[in-house]
């Protein structure tokens, strides 16, 4: 394909093909069909042809950029590959030397320049277009059931029945010395297998159903806010579970939320305007496939 004289070669098709079907296989969607194939292909063509509108489009008005920050992100670029003899492999694989590399940098930025020109002037929504979107998406603003929890686990090998007796036995006392007044974190950082002990005193991030092994999932959805659990078992071995928080299903308070919805329209009327400008672009472009 060309653009205004400009070859698109089939390997930056494919390569944005590559990154698409890996993004729709990640959300969950089916790439293998015949059908999705042919989407994705469609997109990857129609992105492609989008950013070399915009780069020769940018090139045309001669938009400004800084060399000094094109050097920034080469020397960046440099210390990613770790040294400079690794440096120039990686050029070798690219089929590039530095100065292309630097002219490609140059050519990203002046576009990105053009973006952010572009969408400048987006308005902010209004307070009846943030509540419309909430009401026409509740989906988005669920909140799942979750809890917050600290742990002590005993290692022990599943088909280790000795190690798993020991681990109970052992964990059976230290709830007994809890109960009695010990302090839970100081006994997760003594003894606890797992290195949330050291770190956090047992403390592990709030988790929702699904996050975690069944018989540990089970234990902390079932024991009482500030109650510690008898010793469970799991395929890493024993734990006791101690329950700091449960927080219910439900909908996210509106107040909490506008602002998040609020950047989010802003960002659908900045792409919605990128994509008319393209748009533009192309009815004046030469297109030759």
């Amino acid at each position: 394909m060309k653009v205004n004289g400009e070859t698109i070669s089939e390997d930056e098709v494919r390569r944005e093909v590559q990154r698409l079907s890996l993004f729709y296989k990640q959300s969950g969607g089916d790439v293998e069909s015949d059908a999705m194939k042919r989407r994705i292909r469609r997109e990857a063509a129609g992105f492609v042809l989008g950013r070399v509108l915009l780069s020769q489009e940018a090139r045309r008005q001669e938009i400004e950029i800084s060399p000094v920050e094109v050097e920034n992100d080469l020397d960046a670029l440099r210390k990613q590959c770790g040294s400079e003899e690794l440096f120039q492999k990686h050029l070798e694989q690219l089929q590039m030397t530095a100065d292309q590399v630097r002219a490609r940098i140059g050519a990203a930025r002046q576009t990105d320049a053009l973006i952010r020109q572009v969408t400048l002037e987006v308005e902010e929504p209004t307070m009846a277009e943030i509540t419309r979107f909430m009401e026409a998406h509740p989906e988005l603003f669920d909140k799942k059931e979750s809890v917050r929890v600290s742990h002590i686990l005993a290692q022990a090998a599943p088909g280790d029945a000795e190690a798993r007796a020991m681990a109970r036995n052992a964990l059976a006392d230290l709830r007994e010395k809890i109960l009695a007044g010990g302090d839970f974190a100081e006994a997760a950082a003594a003894c606890s297998d797992c290195p949330s002990g050291k770190d956090s005193g047992g403390a592990l991030p709030e988790f929702g159903r699904g996050a975690m092994v069944p018989p540990f999932e089970e234990a902390a959805f079932a024991l009482r806010e500030g109650e510690l659990s008898e010793p469970v078992e799991t395929e890493f071995g024993v734990h006791l579970i101690l329950k700091h928080d449960h927080k219910p299903a439900g909908r996210a308070p509106a107040d909490a939320v506008k602002g998040a919805v609020r950047n989010l329209l802003k960002d659908i009327a900045r792409n919605k305007m990128l994509q008319d400008y393209i748009a533009e672009l192309r009815k004046k472009a030469v297109i030759e496939d």
